[in-house]
């Protein structure tokens, strides 16, 4: 088929395509619960982390607790801020989505708080997620994806929020709401699979007058060059129209779909436009330059970013019809000229953290610029796996390399590295310590002294990454594949006890140590930098790699059991204490017999 003929992907035929690969059947045979599972794993794996923060197997596995009528699919806490999601499969997208469980959802809250839910069932899980949970201090997006319909009664009640609680007067202010259906679901996949579309190198815009009064448009030279001006609501819609989503490749928080406040933005918009200004906050924006003709009000802006007010500029174009020339938009544009490289990272990385004080800051983001990253996406580019070549993705405005790619993200790269040489433990509870290069916290260790950041990595530091990244990644398949195997067979004990990849990656690190000694063990490691061994089953590396695994995976195993058979087990518990490092650990060290190690 020629490309004009080829039809865009749809969330619903990419979910049907990913169960199958998930579930190892045809998509018809799944039941409904499954089904749901699969609408559930997609949107978190190809959409959420694209967009919103990303998230490993692993973190979804944590998340996912679904079987219980708490009415919470997938729950995480991370760093204050708790996720909660629920997801619908319906096979006929223009079935409408039932009110009642809609209406039940915003009240997941509640049952999952733990005095006003102790009635709610909630499976052994779950409550362990929520046991964590500060419901005085900590704050909640909440999301009910489905792929039926929703219909105006049940989007007006969704627009409300949450429910309130009588004794947390202040969880409303502390708690979105986001609702997709198909249509939406179909938006936030073209959102994320644009998040590498390239940022537009240049973009027109005209900077509305304002009739009678002083000039809309204020420029500042020192020390950045400013603009703050006045813009037409419909020259934001038709730039919008013309670039999509690269305008907002840099913007932290993706579009949250029908909440109750882009559903009032829309409603200011068609009912009380000329109060527009008045009523929104309007968008801040970066650009490398920018040229500003103040006779024809004309205003060049290269290398475009709206770094806050995507959902302002979202709700302008939604608004279609109604939207008018009236319709005015504060405007804020700041040029930083290579905004993208480290020397302005500080500043620039600055004005996005006060521009987005409500929201999420996704810290790897500020990191990507760092001298230290550019070098290890040149080393990784010269290095092939399983025929692919391998990119290292550093930014999401990356564009990929043409033909087949391996794609390495600096998220996950962060976590497997950390837990490979330092441990699981430090990060279990705060993705951000990853990024943070304060002295002793997690990025200054990885890609520092554990005082200050390299600027480059040497020959030997570098090779012992890429053999521990290639190593623990092929650790991380073999892993995915013998837990599905498990479930399926019914022994949920030895799949619960992989849950967590990160622990079997401490074994692999002891292993290598046992056997090549504390003073050889990194040289015995870099024996993998150059993961052309991976191609071949056969050969002596690969052999070894599996038969390390192997023994990672009976280690981990065989902790969990003993751990399982003591009073007062938590598995959650289990995953994010340092006890658990420490016998794993020691596990290697006195009882796996060194002669089963081979050497790599």
């Amino acid at each position: 088929m020629s490309d004009a003929g080829a039809k865009k992907p749809t969330f619903r035929t990419q979910v049907r395509e990913f169960a199958e690969d998930f579930f190892g059947k045809e998509f018809t045979r799944l039941n409904g619960k499954q089904q749901s599972e699969a609408v559930l794993r997609y949107y978190l794996r190809h959409v959420y982390s694209h967009t919103v923060e990303e998230l490993s197997a692993d973190e979804i596995d944590e998340g996912y607790c679904d079987g219980t009528d708490a009415g919470a699919d997938f729950v995480r806490r991370d760093n204050g801020r708790v996720v909660i999601i629920q997801a619908k499969y319906r096979s006929d997208g223009n079935a409408p989505e039932i009110l009642d469980s809609i209406t039940h959802f915003q009240d997941v809250l509640r049952r999952l708080h733990p005095e006003h839910g102790r009635s709610a069932n909630k499976n052994q899980k779950l409550a362990d997620i929520v046991r964590e949970i500060d419901f005085q201090q900590d704050t909640f997006h909440l999301e009910y994806i489905t792929l039926g319909r929703l219909q105006e009664s049940a989007a007006a009640a969704l627009s409300q929020g949450i429910k309130e609680i009588g004794d947390l007067p202040d969880l409303q202010s502390r708690a979105t709401l986001a609702f997709f259906d198909e249509t939406g679901l179909n938006t936030q996949l073209r959102i994320a699979l644009s998040q590498s579309g390239g940022i537009p190198e240049s973009v027109e815009l005209f900077v509305a007058p304002v009739t009678g009064r002083s000039s809309a448009v204020i420029e500042i030279e020192a020390p950045h060059r400013t603009l703050l001006g006045v813009i037409s609501g419909t020259v934001l819609a038709n730039a919008y129209r013309q670039f999509k989503e690269p305008l907002f490749t840099l913007n932290i928080r993706s579009y949250l779909g029908r909440t109750k406040t882009n559903r009032e933005i829309v409603a200011t918009i068609k009912n009380r436009p000329e109060e527009f200004l008045n009523y929104n906050n309007g968008i801040a924006c970066v650009c490398k330059s920018y040229a500003w003709e103040p006779t024809s009000r004309r205003l060049v802006a290269h290398r475009l970013q709206i770094v806050n007010g995507a959902q302002t500029v979202r709700c302008l174009v939604a608004a279609g019809a109604a939207l008018t020339d009236g319709v005015l938009v504060a405007f804020k544009l700041t040029a930083i000229e290579d905004y993208y490289r480290a020397d302005e990272e500080r500043f620039y990385s600055s004005v996005i953290r006060y521009s987005n004080t409500q929201n999420v800051i996704k810290d790897v983001d500020f990191r990507s610029n760092d001298p230290v990253q550019i070098d290890l996406q040149k080393r990784f580019a010269e290095l092939t796996f399983r025929g692919k070549r391998v990119h290292y993705q550093i930014k999401r405005t990356d564009k990929k390399p043409g033909g087949a790619v391996y794609t390495i993200g600096i998220g996950e790269l962060c976590k497997n590295l950390y837990a490979f040489f330092y441990n699981p433990i430090d990060f279990a509870s705060s993705s951000t310590f990853l990024f943070d290069d304060a002295e002793g916290r997690g990025y200054a260790r990885l890609f520092g002294d554990g005082r200050s950041v390299y600027t480059a990595f040497d020959r030997d530091q570098f090779n012992e990454y890429s053999a521990a990244w290639f190593l623990c990644a092929l650790a991380a398949e073999w892993r995915t594949v013998e837990r599905k195997e498990l479930v399926a067979k019914g022994k949920h004990l030895e799949a619960a006890a992989l849950e967590r990849t990160y622990f079997i990656f401490v074994a692999l690190r002891a292993l290598i140590t046992k056997k090549a000694g504390d003073a050889d063990w990194k040289a015995e490691l870099r024996k993998l930098w150059k993961p052309d061994w991976a191609d071949d089953p056969g050969s002596r590396k690969y052999v070894a790699a599996r038969e390390l695994y192997e023994l990672a995976r009976g280690a981990v195993t065989t902790c969990y059991q003993e751990a399982s058979k003591g009073d007062g087990f938590n598995h959650r518990n289990w995953t994010r204490s340092e006890r658990t490092y420490e016998t794993i650990r020691s596990y290697v060290a006195n009882v796996v017999p060194e002669k089963f190690i081979s050497s790599l």
